[in-house]
């Protein structure tokens, strides 16, 4: 095996995104990597350095990285590392019976391996793209390092044999890990995904760590390093969809359900260069910008996530759902929600609202946007038995949005202008 032998926005335009989304349009996801689970080949892996048998990758610069297969009795799947039993790891693949392995890190020089491949199709200018690969470090070598990363190419790197110091691609990180942490773990795999918009020359994708090694954070693992004084890689379920930024998306916010006092984390890991969500809470209050948060609410609550993709932006809501009892406040949140009435749909000139859950004559602040999140009108009202009636003559037929506030929380509705 080589690892033993080889040299080595604000909140209320938040929630006005939120409540009207349209439903997204269904849309299907073609992976544009061939053979991006690596388990078709050419000839079964027998020695290091043979991942151009998994065609069509290959290994650019020093054509170096590794090809693991089931059908192998030397570079098999499950692999086992080490040379002796104090090193009883293997690793299973994540997808199917084959991956791909490659050096990402070494102390004494900015050695590197990648593993690249030509896409079915060059990206589309101004396309929107999810990119995803799942990596594993390997229990051999004694280090783990962060900057696994993806880089989208119009360059087809060369596999011609070069020194070992000239091995680095000093080239864009597109994709990374969110937070570019180091990957300490050896035991299960680790999904790396992101958002990247194309430019329209892009054909090839190459996965590696394409910064050196004062850029480059490690953890020593462990402490032998009669294997190799490195840290390696693998590789396996690697994926580029072209995604609607309007439509379905190949990845979802989920609902969760927890115990009272435990904690949570809520959306994903997802990176990129481009991609940073922001969080609110259900009273539209900024929480942080991340992938996703920690949460340990005591009661059933809805979070809000706003992020744009490639120009689009978009807002999700996530429920932590707390077995029990709801609060006082959550119940007369949930019957303003439920009993808020807002008609005729569409409007024309004239605007009722009537709701149950509050009481006549209480007051109310009513914001009214436009579909970009501009406010057009802003005003005290009060609830009345039969109904509180708003002029809505002097706005221009369109589509608005309606924001009621009241004591006992906030509703948000939506109304068609037509005459």
């Amino acid at each position: 095996m080589k690892v033993l032998r080889k040299k080595w926005a604000s909140p209320s335009r938040v929630f006005f995104l939120m409540i009207f989304s349209a439903i997204a349009n269904a849309q299907s996801f073609q992976n544009l990597v061939p053979n991006g689970s690596f388990e078709s080949y050419t000839l079964c892996p027998s020695n290091n350095s043979q991942i151009y048998r998994a065609a069509p990758w290959t290994g650019p610069r020093i054509n170096s990285s590794d090809y693991f297969n089931a059908c192998s009795p030397q570079y098999n799947v499950p692999h086992y590392g080490g040379v002796t039993s104090q090193y009883p790891f293997y690793l299973k693949a994540k997808d199917g019976v084959a991956y791909a392995g490659i050096y990402y890190y070494r102390p004494t020089n900015d050695y590197r391996e990648y593993a690249q491949v030509e896409l079915i199709d060059t990206l589309e200018n101004g396309g929107c793209y999810y990119v995803e690969f799942w990596a594993a470090n390997s229990q051999g070598p004694p280090y783990a390092a962060n900057n696994v990363a993806a880089n989208l190419s119009a360059t087809w790197y060369n596999t011609t044999t070069l020194t070992i110091n000239n091995s680095i691609l000093n080239i864009t990180s597109h994709i990374t890990n969110y937070g570019n942490p180091i990957l300490p773990d050896t035991v299960k795999w680790h999904r790396i995904s992101g958002i990247y918009q194309a430019l329209g020359i892009e054909k090839y994708l190459i996965i590696g760590n394409f910064a050196n090694n004062s850029q480059t954070d490690t953890l020593r693992i462990f402490r032998d390093i009669a294997i190799a004084n490195c840290a390696y890689l693998h590789l396996d379920a690697v994926s580029v969809y072209s995604i609607d930024p309007n439509g379905t998306l190949p990845w979802s916010y989920r609902d969760t359900t927890i115990n009272k006092g435990e904690s949570v984390y809520i959306g994903n890991k997802m990176g990129g260069l481009n991609f940073h969500p922001q969080w609110f809470n259900e009273n539209g209050t900024f929480i942080k910008t991340n992938a996703g948060i920690t949460v340990s609410p005591t009661v059933t609550t809805k979070y809000y996530v706003q992020y744009t993709l490639c120009g689009v932006q978009r807002t999700d809501t996530v429920k932590v759902t707390v077995p029990g009892e709801l609060s006082v406040a959550l119940t007369k949140q949930k019957k303003l929600d439920e009993e808020l009435l807002v008609y005729p749909v569409p409007a024309d000139d004239v605007l009722t609202v009537e709701c149950k859950a509050i009481g006549s004559a209480e007051k109310f602040t009513l914001r009214i946007t436009n579909k970009l999140g501009e406010l057009i009108r802003q005003e005290e009202l009060a609830f009345k038995e039969n109904g509180c009636r708003m002029r809505t003559d002097n706005l221009p037929e369109g589509v608005y949005y309606l924001q009621f506030q009241t004591k006992v929380g906030t509703a948000y509705r939506k109304i068609v202008i037509s005459r």
